[in-house]
């Protein structure tokens, strides 16, 4: 299930571009977060990258980028 953030990105438009399985360490006292293959992701939750699309973008600010 998306976290909140997620999901207001959703709704303004963005879609996840990429989606990439995370592994859980602890070194020296500290959490930390690497890209893994899908058996070994232990995090829960995956690395994502959202974009708002190109088109979409156009749509609602029409002026903000160079048409030609």
């Amino acid at each position: 299930m998306p976290g909140k953030a997620i999901g207001l990105y959703r709704r303004l438009g963005s879609a996840v571009a990429e989606s990439l399985p995370l592994r859980r360490t602890e070194e020296e006292g500290a959490v930390k977060y690497s890209v893994a293959d899908r058996p070994d992701a232990n995090a829960g939750f995956d690395y994502l990258r959202m974009e708002l699309p190109r088109e979409y973008f156009r749509q609602v600010h029409p002026a903000a980028l160079p048409t030609g």
